[in-house]
């Protein structure tokens, strides 16, 4: 297993600090997924992880995200450059094939929330496996 921690801020914001118009898809996140901050996490780790054979919710996953969100990694790639921005539907295409053929799991074992008007920022702590 292993620990990281990711930037989750600005990326994981919805209707709970968003205008309902920004929110993906068309037909809106589901409410009880943008309740409060630590249930957008929470969706996000649950969408994301599942056994072998699992198809993921994606249409669950878009509606976790603002129009234009971008997912950042959060370490640089082998190479020392810097890591590639990815929208959520290029997150979905990177990834769908491996989480769904080797299955995947993600649960947050800490988390640290800075706020300031509108903006909140997210850091949450994860362990992962596969």
């Amino acid at each position: 297993m292993r620990s990281v921690t990711v930037f989750l801020g600005l990326l994981l914001f919805t209707g709970w600090f968003a205008p309902a118009a920004l929110a993906q898809p068309a037909t809106g996140p589901r409410a009880s997924d943008t309740a409060s901050p630590e249930a957008i996490i929470a969706a996000l780790y649950d969408v994301i992880s599942g056994p072998a054979g699992q198809a993921r919710d994606w249409d669950r996953f878009r509606g976790l995200f603002a129009i234009g969100a971008r997912l950042l990694p959060a370490a640089p790639k082998p190479d020392g450059t810097a890591p590639t921005s990815l929208s959520p539907d290029d997150y979905m295409t990177r990834s769908n094939d491996r989480l769904v053929k080797d299955g995947f799991f993600e649960e947050e074992v800490a988390s640290r929330t800075e706020a300031f008007g509108t903006i909140m920022h997210v850091f949450s702590t994860y362990e992962s496996r596969r």
